[in-house]
């Protein structure tokens, strides 16, 4: 998580990310940033002066959409993968399969032959 950040980042991160969980100096619950305490966004954005890297990045968490559509999406391809008739296939290959059915536009991208020829190696293996 914090290799992307140089030393001085880093440092400063972990800094500000004890002072909140300690709840210490700025963080302290008197401070007037609890008031929005309901509301992630708000409370990190008048942090962002003092606090500058810990603020941006809880900022980008928050703003990330939490969902389980693209899971539920890979469940229903492995049942749909998983007939009788393919019904020794291992859980690898089921998850290639898996992944080349999810991702058929890009590979149909770079030749219409290649995903099902792809598929048909996966099935003999």
């Amino acid at each position: 998580m914090l290799s992307h950040l140089d030393n001085t980042d880093r440092n400063a991160f972990l800094a500000s990310f004890w002072r909140f969980r300690d709840m210490r100096d700025e963080f302290n619950i008197s401070s007037i940033s609890w008031v929005s305490k309901d509301d992630a966004q708000t409370f990190w954005i008048t942090h962002l002066g003092d606090h500058k890297v810990l603020a941006s990045f809880a900022i980008r968490v928050f703003q990330l959409i939490a969902n389980a559509v693209l899971s539920e999406r890979a469940w229903s391809i492995i049942n749909l993968i998983q007939t009788p008739i393919r019904g020794n296939l291992s859980a690898e290959k089921s998850t290639k399969m898996a992944y080349i059915y999810m991702n058929r536009r890009q590979l149909d991208k770079l030749g219409s032959k290649l995903s099902y020829s792809i598929m048909v190696d996966i099935e003999e293996e």
